[in-house]
């Protein structure tokens, strides 16, 4: 899986504190919201470069652009998992 081989390795190296979490499906407040977005920026500019990563990139991408979409003052908190 994905997540296990790059994600969690990647995001331990660069001392990310909400990826490592995604395994377990945090409930995150919208507050922090940011902050998870700049962990993703942060790790996909980590895996950026390499071919092999181009699907995990457009995932990343994916997840950046739903979470954009969604209007702040209709939801408390995300489900992430």
């Amino acid at each position: 899986m994905a997540y296990h081989a790059l994600w969690l390795p990647t995001a331990e190296k660069l001392g990310l504190k909400w990826v490592p979490q995604f395994e377990n499906g945090p409930i995150v407040e919208v507050g922090n919201l940011p902050a998870v977005m700049d962990e993703l920026r942060k790790l996909r500019d980590a895996l950026a470069g390499n071919p092999k990563n181009d699907s995990l990139l457009e995932r990343i991408d994916w997840i950046l652009e739903k979470f954009s979409e969604l209007d702040i003052a209709e939801v408390s908190r995300i489900a992430i998992g």
